[in-house]
């Protein structure tokens, strides 16, 4: 048919989909835009990249690459997680990382075993003598509000069912714990 799938325009916006598009690269499709960044390798081994979306800029006192997110292999059985990597580009460092069992790390590239659990879902590492491992939960209103840290628990399975828990059921529990050594 007549209809364009590619298209330059003069400004120098590409369009995938659309003879019109508004951005430098503008996809358009009827149900599910996607755009797919596939790494062409039958073998990965463990921390090679499989994607990266990079950005830049050009500015005179620092130019280069600031910010990335960056899909990498862990292990060698197929399995990847998600890093973002922000700074300035002498200083660009990963920040946070989704790995491919879904736990969120933050501060550290791996899980770390603390206190015998080493499949926490969120882990806030840091190290030497600043903040950097500081949690801070805050609220700004003008009324008796707080900020509120919450545990729930149900004796479901199923996420959002809500079945009464037990006499003697933990409801939540804070707990610090020290290095031993080992």
């Amino acid at each position: 048919n007549s209809i364009d799938r590619f298209v330059v325009t003069g400004a120098g916006n590409v369009g995938i989909g659309t003879s019109t598009p508004d951005t430098i690269i503008h996809v358009m499709h009827s149900t599910s835009p996607t755009l797919t960044l596939e790494r062409n390798s039958t073998s990965l081994a463990n921390s090679n990249v499989i994607g990266d979306i990079s950005m830049a800029h050009k500015d005179s006192n620092d130019a280069g690459v600031a910010v990335r997110i960056i899909g990498r292999a862990e292990g060698t059985a197929g399995a990847a997680g998600l890093a973002f990597n922000t700074g300035t580009p002498t200083s660009i460092a990963e920040r946070v990382r989704i790995d491919s069992s879904g736990r969120v790390l933050i501060g550290h590239t791996a899980a770390i075993a603390v206190a015998g659990e080493s499949n926490p879902a969120l882990q806030l590492i840091g190290s030497g003598v600043s903040s950097n491992s500081w949690f801070n939960m805050s609220r700004f209103s003008n009324n008796a509000g707080c900020a509120v840290l919450n545990f729930g628990k149900s004796r479901s399975d199923t996420i959002g069912t809500m079945t009464v828990v037990q006499n003697g059921d933990s409801l939540g529990i804070i707990s610090a714990s020290g290095a031993d050594g080992t």
